[in-house]
């Protein structure tokens, strides 16, 4: 059953139930009006004559000769003989008859039980009671009757004329409400087919909206993703594939007797057998560190004599290259839970391609700093006076096998694995790493790292 069924069907239950509860209290609220007027107008009747018996008994002093009185009375009346009124009773406290007025050819059926008894009141004495029976009751019951009946066809007759109308209305707002998610359906089925470019448009702005949104930044990283899986099968047979061609190459040689076999000519595939390993083993290291499942030996480190004796380490090479390299802190102390050999790894990969793309007489420097945040860290730049890496590129320098060399110089690139490797480390010791850089300023590596 689709959604939109689902909708309507729940649309059309809540109209009909609605519909009728409108009906049944309607008919209940009316039925309680008429029954108030109705019985009003007996005590009202029956009071206005109970008035005039009253009356008679103070100016006389006894019910005697009340019925020709009466029945004058009621002759008087603006209803004259036309009146409604059928007999009235009077009944002593003691409860025997005193008298019974016969206002009517017709006297009422001794079961009638529409008399209303009302007393009799002198000087603030209860003397009798009067009992009227009254036609006009019967004709305001029938009234009733015929009106109630008239209000419950007129209300049903319009519920259902209201009811067909929701209900038509209902479907198509049923239609509207579920065209986003027909769109988002159809997205779904391309990128199923493997149109991972599908962007699907909603123009309302409510949770249909947001989940397109989603379904559009799922679709944008499928397909970054599969660019990055051919990518890296790419990348991954072109650097295999150097390395075996001279070894290949070297061994046709050796083989074809046109190389002897010495350490000369064999230290080439040497050193592409461990160029083989290393790719192989950093391959490695990053798929465990992506899975989480790469063992770290987790130690408290003091950074700032950890820093310090690192960058002592790489000044020799600085010095080779030209190049001023130096280490600032601005706190006295920073403690931290990590792998030391690690983060030795983290720290080497970024000093190390700061080294390879900043020019003679340029400087890399280290800063060791606290980051207050909600939960403290300690945030350690490697600045660069290098090259800077292109704004298009900023997004893609963690990944796999990128270099920002157009020509992929196995030389001055490297891999393309380090830093990868040094994101997934950083985030398994709770920390990141982010890179702010400028063509041709130079790049600054930011990693922070929870205190501890």
């Amino acid at each position: 059953m689709s959604v939109r069924l689902k909708i309507w069907i729940a649309m059309a239950g809540l109209i009909l139930w609605m519909s009728g509860c409108y009906l049944v209290i309607s008919h209940i609220f009316t039925e309680s009006q008429f029954r108030h007027f109705t019985t009003e107008a007996r005590i009202q009747s029956a009071t206005r004559w109970a008035t005039v018996i009253e009356r008679y008994y103070e100016e006389h002093g006894s019910f005697t000769g009340v019925e020709p009185a009466v029945k004058n009375a009621v002759i008087q009346s603006p209803y004259g003989t036309g009146t409604s009124l059928e007999e009235i009773t009077l009944i002593s406290p003691n409860g025997s008859q005193i008298a019974k007025i016969a206002l009517s050819p017709t006297p009422p059926d001794p079961d009638d039980t529409t008399g209303v008894p009302v007393p009799i009141m002198v000087n603030g004495k209860k003397i009798a009671s009067a009992i009227v029976y009254d036609r006009v009751i019967e004709g305001l019951e029938l009234l009733q009757e015929t009106t109630l009946q008239s209000v419950a066809n007129a209300t049903l007759v319009g519920l259902l004329l209201t009811a067909v109308i929701s209900l038509i209305a209902g479907g198509w707002l049923s239609r509207l409400i579920t065209k986003p998610l027909r769109n988002i359906m159809g997205g779904i089925r391309q990128i199923a087919r493997g149109d991972l470019n599908t962007q699907v448009r909603v123009r309302s702005r409510d949770e249909f909206s947001r989940l397109a949104d989603a379904l559009n930044d799922m679709s944008m990283k499928l397909a970054q993703a599969v660019q990055t899986r051919r990518r890296l099968v790419a990348d991954v047979a072109h650097e295999l594939r150097t390395p075996i061609t001279i070894i290949q190459g070297q061994l046709d040689l050796i083989q074809d007797g046109l190389q002897p076999a010495e350490p000369s000519s064999l230290l080439p595939i040497q050193d592409e057998v461990l160029r083989l390993r290393t790719l192989i083993d950093e391959l490695h290291q990053l798929a465990l560190a992506e899975s989480h499942q790469l063992k770290l030996h987790m130690t408290r480190m003091e950074l700032v004599e950890w820093l310090s004796q690192l960058v002592e380490k790489f000044k020799p090479e600085a010095l080779l290259r030209g190049i001023d390299i130096g280490f600032t802190t601005e706190v006295e102390s920073a403690y931290v839970s990590a792998d030391s050999h690690r983060l030795t790894q983290v720290f080497a990969n970024l000093i190390s391609n700061a080294l390879r793309y900043t020019p003679e007489q340029g400087a890399i420097h280290l800063t060791l700093r606290e980051n207050p945040e909600p939960q403290k860290t300690v945030a350690i730049d490697v600045t660069d006076t290098g090259t800077g890496i292109p704004k298009e590129q900023v997004d893609h320098i963690f990944d796999r096998f990128y270099r920002t060399e157009e020509a992929r110089s196995r030389e001055s690139g490297g891999l393309g694995l380090g830093l990868a490797i040094a994101k997934e480390l950083a985030e398994l010791h709770g920390g990141k790493i982010s890179v702010a850089s400028e063509p041709g300023r130079g790049s600054t590596f930011t990693i922070t790292l929870p205190l501890k």
